[in-house]
């Protein structure tokens, strides 16, 4: 059975009147940072250049007692990788497209690249491929 799109009584008063048609309004995707995340651990979980990729957790939770008790540090990257042969660390920072990184977050990234280890913001699994090339 064939399925057909009814149009709008705008669209069809357009039509009608052989005006153009109205605009359609898309709303922009948006990836959530989770997914970038998740997707950003897996390219390094698979790539023959890194020896081992972990998920860095940060913040605050309530011990058996309702006493809050933080984990991590403020500006924490969230993934922090080594690579093979040179032992040298890869810190990972994943935003969803769009997205930047807070003042704290940056400047932990700048510290990582003064004293020789790399650090970037990924918005995606190509971002670390680049990096790593």
């Amino acid at each position: 059975m064939a399925r057909c799109l009814r149009l709008t009584e705008e669209a069809y008063a357009a039509r009608a009147a052989n005006e153009p048609r109205p605009a359609l309004r898309l709303k922009p995707v948006t990836v959530p940072e989770s997914a970038v995340l998740d997707a950003v651990l897996k390219c390094l979980h698979l790539h023959p250049k890194v020896a081992v990729a972990r998920r860095m957790n940060a913040g605050m939770l309530k011990d058996a007692t309702g006493r809050p008790v933080r984990f991590g540090f403020v500006g924490q990257p969230d993934i922090w990788a080594m690579l093979k042969g040179s032992g040298q660390t890869l810190w990972v920072e994943c935003k969803r497209l769009g997205a930047k990184p807070t003042e704290e977050q940056a400047a932990f990234l700048e510290l990582i690249r003064r004293y020789g280890g790399r650090a970037i913001v990924a918005t995606g699994p190509d971002d670390v491929m680049r990096e790593l090339a």
